[in-house]
């Protein structure tokens, strides 16, 4: 069985790109920031692996914030969030009803 490359250019919304190892390592101390236990970190990873790939300011921080302040999640609420749906944190586009065919990236499905 051949082996799967780390991110494929699918996973990252048709870039082909890894990060470098900073960028990772930033992205999860943004992670862990978040008081997430070792387990529920790694089955974050587990099921969303691309969120070492966002930029830890753009993307992640980004999107926390937009949890934080437009659906009002905190804490552990926003921790269950991130463990039912980890993808939210990969999420770079909002169509605001007027669908444009992003859908694997957009808000509207959260």
């Amino acid at each position: 069985m051949p082996s799967r490359p780390l991110l494929t250019s699918n996973d990252l919304g048709g870039v082909d790109a890894v990060p470098d190892r900073e960028s990772m390592a930033e992205s999860l101390l943004v992670l862990q920031s978040l008081g997430l236990s070792e387990t529920e970190l790694m089955a974050l990873l587990k099921t969303f692996p691309e969120a070492l790939s966002c930029h830890p300011q753009e993307q992640l921080e980004s999107n926390l914030n937009r949890l934080r302040d437009e659906h009002k999640l905190k804490d552990k609420i926003l921790i269950k969030a991130l463990g039912r749906q980890p993808r939210i944190l990969g999420y770079t586009f909002s169509c605001e009803g007027d669908c444009a065919g992003e859908c694997h990236k957009c808000w509207a499905r959260f």
